[in-house]
């Protein structure tokens, strides 16, 4: 009878897989938004120098 080992092989394998994939997707997502937060701060600051005198 087969029995589930969360700690073998093929379980450690399959968790890591699934950590680095969720660490890409989190710094994916971290990335994109630090970019849009900077291109705001361009666009406020483009913005304020256009109604400078």
């Amino acid at each position: 009878m087969y029995k589930h080992n969360p700690n073998g092989a093929a379980s450690v394998a399959a968790a890591t897989k699934a950590a680095d994939a969720a660490r890409d997707r989190t710094a994916q997502y971290l990335l994109a938004a630090r970019l849009e937060q900077l291109r705001e701060r361009a666009a406020a600051r483009s913005g304020a120098a256009a109604r400078a005198p």
